[in-house]
């Protein structure tokens, strides 16, 4: 993926403010990730429901998980990045 990891896209705009001051309104971010997503698992995986999978991976990155997981729960952004790639090789595999 061009530019790294969405997850570490996120922290970098700030994804503790983003959820504060956002408060989940604005689908920008994530609807960017959607076509970007869409445009991925449509040229390389075949027979799932892209539509489907795109959700669940964009689902994964919300911006209050992320700062849940990564300030409240402390977990490393290093599991966060392992855990999102896991979902995404895990779709890929599915290919028919």
């Amino acid at each position: 993926m061009a530019g790294g990891y969405p997850h570490k896209q996120l922290a970098e705009i700030g994804g503790r403010e983003y959820a504060a001051i956002d408060g989940g309104s604005s689908r920008l971010p994530a609807d960017a990730l959607r076509i970007e997503l869409t445009g991925l698992l449509q040229e390389f995986v075949s027979g799932v429901d892209v539509e489907y999978a795109v959700e669940t991976l964009v689902a994964a990155l919300d911006p209050a998980l992320f700062h849940r997981l990564r300030e409240e729960e402390g977990w490393p952004l290093e599991r966060l990045e392992a855990g999102w790639r896991k979902l995404v090789e895990a779709w890929i595999s599915l290919e028919g």
